[in-house]
């Protein structure tokens, strides 16, 4: 009994496939000479032409698509703007505020350089961490940047995450900012003072736009320091 149980588990040398037999002896002489195993599926795909068509693979073209616009202003004075894709890739949203540096006052001047310096710490839904963290995640970016008229709050993601990103930037754009993030930013706001004119040491026409906006308007609305 037991032999015949033996002769059925133990299979002859005979039986044994030509390719599995090739490869075990093509692994002993890789090991013994520490050359590569050029049998194994690893080496296969890093040996793998990638700017070769796929085998039996037929190519998909989307052409260019006109672009369509549709403005639309809500009941509370918002206007929305958006513009169909050309073709698929990644979703660009941007809220675009009517205010800059020409409404600051000598009290809050500076102001739109603060809120820039710590755009990503909001208070009420989110913070700083989560905000962070979601730039690094969707793919794309989440910045803010600002001039003497518009503030403008920009991401740009991929189309699964279009829902929190744009939350996103609701919260960094509609928020109001905490005691902290308004300490943080006068350190800031300093640290860019300071970069800045270190900066101009070696351009001669860094200042050149905030000057000529001085002559023309004084030290009041598009005259503004662009930094505060």
């Amino acid at each position: 009994m037991l032999s015949t149980v033996n002769s059925k588990l133990v299979k002859p040398v005979s039986q044994v496939s030509s390719n599995h037999l090739k490869r075990g002896i093509s692994r002993v002489i890789s090991k013994v000479f520490n050359t590569l195993d050029t049998s194994t599926h690893h080496y296969a795909q890093a040996t793998f032409r990638h700017d070769l068509p796929l085998e039996n693979h037929e190519i998909k073209a989307v052409g260019d698509r006109t672009p369509e616009y549709n403005v639309t202003t809500l009941t509370n004075g918002f206007t929305i703007l958006t513009e169909g894709t050309k073709f698929p890739g990644p979703v660009n949203m941007g809220i675009m505020l009517n205010t800059g540096t020409r409404d600051e006052s000598h009290d809050t001047s500076g102001s739109c350089l603060a809120i820039k310096n710590v755009y990503l710490k909001t208070l009420k839904h989110t913070n700083e961490t989560v905000n962070y963290g979601m730039s690094q995640m969707c793919g794309g970016h989440i910045k803010m940047d600002y001039d003497q008229e518009t503030m403008y709050f920009n991401a740009q993601c991929i189309e699964y995450d279009v829902t929190d990103i744009f939350q996103v930037l609701v919260d960094m754009a509609f928020e109001p900012k905490s005691t902290l993030a308004a300490n943080v930013a006068k350190m800031k706001n300093r640290r860019t003072h300071d970069l800045a004119k270190y900066l101009s040491k070696y351009d001669p026409f860094a200042h050149t736009e905030d000057l000529l906006l001085r002559t023309a308007y004084g030290l009041k609305t598009l005259g503004n320091p662009i930094l505060g």
